[in-house]
């Protein structure tokens, strides 16, 4: 498969957030408050600005009410789609190891494989 372009892991996260928050009817204003940060860090959250750590992630699906491996297969559903897709996910990771500099997008998929 060649990947045609590419998203951070964080933005898929997000995304999933948003979903379940719209999903139960929450605005961003009652979940930020739920949260105790502002709106303007949700919307960041929400749009993969902010990586998040495992105490603030917990925190949030919590209050999303799904547990940790509803949230674990909404992700990896939500990857497998995308990465079907032509669109690779990639973390931070990558990027500090260097991965993705100089790569072909075409090579990646040997990358996921190893």
């Amino acid at each position: 498969m060649s990947y045609k372009s590419s998203v951070p892991l964080q933005v898929v996260i997000g995304s999933i957030i948003t979903f379940q928050r719209e999903a139960l009817g929450i605005s961003q204003t009652r979940f930020s408050d739920l949260l105790g940060c502002s709106k303007s860090t949700l919307s960041k959250i929400e749009s993969g600005k902010i990586t998040l750590g495992i105490d603030n992630l917990f925190l949030i699906i919590s209050l999303l009410d799904i547990d940790l491996f509803e949230f674990v297969d909404a992700l990896k559903r939500s990857v497998e789609v995308l990465q079907n897709s032509g669109i690779y996910v990639f973390n931070k990771k990558d990027i500090e190891n260097n991965v993705l500099d100089g790569m072909n997008l075409d090579k990646l998929e040997s990358f996921l494989e190893d």
